[in-house]
């Protein structure tokens, strides 16, 4: 199976830097218990993360710097040999354009996630539940990798 990178976008095209800030900081909180050691790399204000996990890598991008291109950032990830990368951008062409490179190539496979930020729930409490819900993706991989058990939230995701 090709390596899969999940796109998080939001109704306005915005990209969703704060949910994967936050999966971040829930990754750091439970990497003990998932078994995974954080590789944090801040350039120029974006944020990647290699997740690594004896049995793959998982990345993390919020490409948030409008003066640095995303298909960098996400070129970085492949050569860390990231079998799952969750990507966000603030500038969703050229996302969009780098995902598809790698996806043309043969390389990747894509899923596009959809926000639904336009529902009639609080902002917060919907960003708080797709951060648990990648999270329980994220545990769900690491789980069927072969040497993880899933960590589950019982608690609600505090983002400050």
């Amino acid at each position: 199976m090709k390596p899969t990178i999940y796109y998080l976008d939001d109704k306005t095209g915005k990209g969703q830097p704060k949910v994967i800030r936050g999966l971040s900081t829930l990754l750091f909180r439970y990497s003990e218990e998932l078994g995974i050691k954080i590789r944090p790399v801040d350039i120029l204000g974006d944020l990647l993360m290699v997740i690594e996990h004896p049995k793959l890598n998982i990345g993390l991008v919020s490409h948030e710097n409008v003066d640095q291109s995303p298909a960098d950032l996400v070129r970085f990830l492949e050569e860390e040999r990231c079998a799952v990368i969750f990507s966000s951008s603030i500038n969703r062409n050229h996302m969009d354009k780098a995902i598809a490179r790698l996806i043309s190539k043969g390389k990747y496979q894509s899923v596009y996630l959809k926000s639904a930020f336009s529902s009639i729930i609080e902002v917060g409490q919907l960003t708080e539940h797709e951060i648990q819900k990648l999270f329980d993706m994220v545990s769900m991989i690491l789980e069927y990798s072969g040497e993880s058990n899933p960590v589950r939230l019982s608690e609600s995701v505090e983002l400050n």
